[in-house]
């Protein structure tokens, strides 16, 4: 075996992440060389993290994430490569559009409106999303001068800045800061979305967004709509653990402990210890932080420094018949400045056709976020109640009611990249440069969407089949 390379490697978390790890691990670890021996340690019963499949009453329903854009190539490449590209399915094309909640109304998202800059004029103009002073306003972006210097903008701050107050409510911050339930106020646009600080460098985001000069600068083209798999998306990390050799998966064991041990990594649970030559921490940052305790007390505080928003998702299934509603849009997303309860919602019996019988509709309802956590985090019962209410409110229900209701919270369900998270990262990369075999890998870190995890995942795996001047790589994904 090179002596750079490890030949025992443990990844912590069966989330798609570490799955993604422990694949590459075992697929890219041959050729001239014998692929490691993988251990992959998954406090829960299943793998998969926060991809969960069910089903009831015919209907099949998502718990956690229910869709992933095309943009990023990464899990469609893995998706193929698993053999499934039979099971994907693309958003019903008679229903791709997105609604708005904006002065108590719903209005479409007018089309070729990517990530909140339009790139076609007339849609924009005869849209009553904005006014026309918001419209005015937006257009100008193009004289409004460039920030100079490297500061952390807020996301709230730079659309504000760029293109007005309406817009930063109306489009920006239900679009964009909506995905990963977070505050603009305190989200940091480098971290999160660093592409529109690069076309305000370039020219202004209109411009860039009209030129659309290369993929990495223009925002997510109007054409690039969400995808699932037919049979759920939790045939993704099904596919992921069966790759996995027997005994390679080891559910139900929460990892206690990582330290050092001759030269490699011992990994502790409540079965024993292990050692390893690498580790491959797949972990969200806050349940990390203890286990790296003892370690690193200051790559645990780092750990914890990274906050997570809680949500609830709410499923409800409804007769068809009587049903007053049209739901002739694939869902849609509440601006904060609504003052509601409810963040977003999916109209899935009509964004992805045959999820549920002919006679039930299949709604899906998103509540809690940076700052609304309570919404998320009280009594099942008080969260449905919160999502039948609100839906009947706004869809103008009246005396429909749900043939069944469906309730998943995630205490941590979203990082969120807040004002000098970039920084954070590199202290954590800091720290990690006395930790040779020790990869940071998932979420927290640089991306939280599905593609992104697939690719942190992969890249964990490549820094270590890739060590530097033969020392086992360290570092973050």
């Amino acid at each position: 075996m090179n002596p750079g390379r490890p030949s025992r490697v443990a990844v912590l978390g069966a989330g798609i992440t570490g799955l993604s790890a422990a694949h590459e691990l075992r697929q890219r670890g041959g050729g001239r060389h014998q692929p490691p021996e993988v251990v992959v340690f998954e406090s829960a019963p299943c793998a998969g993290g926060k991809i969960l499949t069910e089903s009831h009453d015919g209907v099949l329903y998502e718990t956690g994430p229910e869709s992933f854009g095309t943009a990023k190539p990464q899990v469609m490449e893995l998706v193929r490569e698993l053999g499934l590209g039979s099971e994907l399915m693309h958003v019903d094309h008679h229903h791709r559009r997105l609604l708005i909640l904006a002065g108590g109304r719903l209005r479409p998202l007018p089309e070729g409106v990517g990530q909140v800059m339009p790139v076609r004029w007339w849609p924009f103009l005869l849209s009553d999303l904005l006014s026309w002073r918001g419209k005015l306003r937006l257009l100008g972006e193009p004289l409004i001068p460039a920030e100079e210097g490297e500061s952390d903008e807020s996301l709230g701050a730079f659309f504000d800045r760029r293109l007005g107050r309406e817009a930063l409510e109306r489009l920006a911050e239900p679009i964009l800061a909506g995905a990963c339930q977070g505050d603009p106020a305190r989200l940091s646009l480098r971290s999160t979305f660093p592409q529109f600080a690069e076309m305000e460098r370039r020219g202004g985001l209109l411009r860039q967004s009209w030129r659309g000069r290369t993929r990495r600068l223009a925002p997510l083209a109007e054409t690039s709509y969400p995808v699932t798999l037919r049979g759920g998306l939790a045939l993704l990390p099904g596919a992921l653990a069966r790759r996995l050799p027997a005994g390679c998966l080891r559910l139900g064991a929460a990892v206690t402990k990582v330290s050092r041990r001759n030269g490699g990594w011992e990994v502790r649970t409540a079965a024993g210890s292990e050692c390893f030559d690498a580790v491959i921490a797949a972990l969200p940052a806050p349940a990390l932080a203890p286990v790296l305790e003892a370690l690193d007390p200051e790559l645990a505080g780092i750990l914890r420094e990274i906050p997570y928003a809680a949500a609830a998702v709410v499923t409800l299934a409804y007769d068809r018949q009587g049903f007053s509603h049209p739901l002739d849009a694939c869902g849609f997303v509440v601006p904060r400045s609504e003052g509601r309860r409810l963040s977003s919602a999916v109209f899935s019996s009509s964004k992805f056709p045959g999820r549920a019988p002919a006679d039930l509709l299949l709604l899906r309802g998103l509540l809690g976020g940076a700052g609304r956590d309570s919404q998320a985090i009280g009594e099942e019962a008080a969260a449905a109640r919160t999502v039948r209410n609100e839906l009947r409110d706004i869809l103008g229900l009246g005396e429909a009611h749900p043939r069944w209701t469906r309730v998943a919270r995630w205490p941590a369900a979203h990082p969120q990249y807040t004002i000098g998270h970039a920084l954070r990262v590199r202290r954590l990369e800091s720290c990690l440069q006395s930790c040779p075999g020790l990869v940071l890998a998932g979420e927290s870190y640089r991306g939280s969407g599905l593609p992104d995890c697939v690719r942190s995942g992969r890249l964990a795996a490549a820094k270590l089949l890739t060590p530097a001047g033969g020392r086992i790589a360290a570092g973050v994904a």
